[in-house]
């Protein structure tokens, strides 16, 4: 593995980990419930964070096929919960883009960090800058994922 990517993998683990043990106490009812008209669902968010591991894992090797389908797209209006892919489809694919990810990170060049992209993440420019960005978007959506556990009444996570 490419040493500009040995950190941003165990970032990429490290949330893998985090999302299961967040939902493990979650109630069914609880994962698909918005705790407020301008947050997202724990079933959601984790949909979103899937989709964006396939942005990822497509900018770095050859495509794949998300099954959820573009349901969890920045920018998508909200719809009945019951049109959305099962929250165990989801983490399916979850588990199956982490792992893909790890791979294609091993496979990475400095060649391929410094290629120009035209992914449009906000200030980066090559296919490194995009990788970087996407770990960070993550991340943050782990803390969303935190923060509406509490808001649904469960305890913190972790800290």
């Amino acid at each position: 593995m490419h040493d500009k990517l040995a950190l941003i993998n165990a970032q990429f683990e490290s949330n893998s980990g985090l999302v299961g043990f967040m939902a493990k106490d979650i109630s069914a009812e609880h994962l698909t419930k918005r705790p407020h008209e301008s947050v997202n669902s724990f079933h959601w968010i984790v949909g979103h964070m899937t989709e964006s591991r396939y942005v990822l894992a497509n900018l770095i090797g050859d495509k794949i096929e998300s099954p959820l389908k573009g349901f969890f797209q920045r920018g998508q209006e909200v719809k009945e919960m019951s049109e959305y892919p099962s929250y165990e489809t989801i983490l399916k694919a979850w588990t199956e883009t982490g792992s893909e990810l790890g791979t294609r990170f091993e496979k990475v060049t400095g060649e391929l960090l410094t290629t120009a992209s035209k992914l449009g993440t906000p200030g980066e420019e090559t296919i490194q800058g995009n990788i970087a960005f996407l770990a960070l978007h993550e991340c943050y959506h782990v803390g969303q994922l935190a923060s509406v556990r509490r808001m649904l009444g469960y305890t913190r996570p972790f800290g």
